[in-house]
């Protein structure tokens, strides 16, 4: 069977459930001919290894994650959160890239994000915006501790 595109060496995917994986070779042989890492919330790397279409993964703590597609990085809102008062708890861009903040957490509706309890949200405009990356559904960031 033959791997997919985004699959190959020095590349880096997506797993299932948003984590991040590098791809480090595909023509291993046996059951798991890809070999990887897979990065933990804390940077931390764990060795992998896939089935050739991505489904099946083995790592060291016995985790099955499977590739779900390419990476791609979420946008960077580290400029803008100086910017909004402090009550903007969460940024989220919809799927036009429209980008909005939130004082509690959204959730994922078909096309934007819908605030629970009150209707409070405010626009971002464009020119302080980042560019929209990725998919919007991963665009929902909390602001950073300071």
């Amino acid at each position: 069977m033959s791997i997919p595109e985004h699959i190959k060496p020095g590349a880096f995917v997506r797993l299932r459930g948003g984590v991040k994986a590098e791809i480090y070779s595909t023509d291993n042989g046996g059951d798991y001919p890809v070999h990887g890492r897979i990065f933990d919330q804390d940077g931390a790397a764990h060795v992998a290894t896939w089935s050739s279409e991505g489904w099946v993964c083995r790592y060291e703590s016995g985790l099955s994650t499977g590739i779900v597609g390419p990476w791609i990085e979420r946008p960077d809102y580290s400029k803008l959160w100086p910017l909004l008062p402090p009550w903007i708890r969460w940024l989220a861009m919809d799927a036009d890239g429209e980008l909005f903040g939130y004082p509690e957490k959204p959730n994922p509706g078909s096309t934007g994000w819908c605030t629970p309890g009150a209707f409070r949200y405010i626009w971002i405009p464009h020119d302080y915006r980042p560019e929209p990356v990725g998919d919007w559904k991963d665009s929902l960031q909390e602001r950073p501790a300071s």
